[in-house]
Formats: structure tokens, sequence, C-alpha cells
């Protein structure tokens, strides 16, 4: 991460990390084939506390507050924000954006309370893929560019977006 911090990770030498590391090449290729299975690595440890995080806190029903599960949501980005600036500043931010929707919408799809109000699990489907695209969206946005407003002003956003769509918007 300190690499991928000071340079595009194409542009990162094995040798490089061997040498921060302290350990050898033999060592190196014998947990990883090259950069960019570290960096999947990483990607996907990360993907496995969020969603650790998410699980461990379970919430009434998504359909009436969406709030708790963003707060949760976008606290641990905020924690974890060193993590989430260097991936997102590398070529590979696309693919974990997609692993992070994937995250939200296997946790959204877990909430039986909501899902048993809805007309089918495929619209269910459908709506919480809507949900985390823009969400993902709203997390890399807020990650790279400060000027997104405070945490606290996304997260009603989101959720009033979310709960009211773009009605949410109207004075």
């Amino acid at each position: 991460m300190h690499l991928i911090s000071n340079k595009d990770i194409s542009q990162i030498k094995i040798r490089e990390i061997i040498e921060l590391a302290d350990i050898s090449k033999g060592t190196f290729y014998a947990h990883y084939h090259n950069l960019y299975a570290v960096l999947e690595d990483i990607e996907n440890e990360n993907i496995e506390r969020l969603t650790l995080t998410l699980s461990e806190n379970s919430h009434d029903s998504l359909m009436k507050d969406f709030t708790p599960f963003i707060n949760e949501l976008f606290l641990y980005i905020e924690e974890n924000k060193h993590i989430y600036q260097n991936i997102f500043k590398s070529n590979i931010a696309p693919a974990f954006l997609n692993k992070l929707q994937k995250v939200f919408v296997d946790y959204m799809m877990k909430d039986a309370n909501m899902l048993s109000n809805l007309k089918s699990k495929k619209e269910a489907k459908l709506f919480f893929s809507f949900i985390a695209v823009g969400t993902a969206t709203l997390i890399y946005q807020h990650i790279v560019d400060s000027e997104q407003g405070t945490l606290k002003e996304l997260i009603s956003t989101l959720n009033g977006g979310i709960l009211h769509g773009a009605s949410f918007l109207t004075k």
C-alpha cells in the first residue's frame, strides 16, 4: 500500500516490494505469482473485513431506514480511508468497486424482513444493484474528492434518495 500511495501500480516492481518487506524473492513467489496477486489479496482482505463488519450488526429493516447500514458502511470506509485512497488511485479501482457493489447487494438480499414485503426477489436484486452502484460511486467520490461534503451530509442524502427517490431533492 505504501508503494501504491506513491506511484501507479503498473510502475511498481517486485524488487521494490521485496526490499520494502525485507523478504526474499523466493518468499514472495511462494505466496504471489505477480504484483496484481498482492493487490488482489489486499482487496479481498478488505472486502472480508467489510463483510464481517456489516454482518456483525443486524438492522430492523432497510425498508424503513437505510441510515444504520449506510452509517456503518461509511464509518468503516472512513476508518480505512488510506487503503481506499490507494486502491482508488490505482488502475484496479473499477474491479474493486464491483466487489464493493456485490458486498452491498448480498447484504441487502439478506434482509428477510424487507424481502418479505417486496413483489419479487428479482426486482429487489435489481433495485439493490441500483443502490449499490450509487453507493459505491459515492464512496469513490468521497474518498478521491474532499469537496463532496461531510460524511453526515453524504449519509443523509443517500438515505433520503434511497427511501424517497428524486422527490427527496425537491423543496
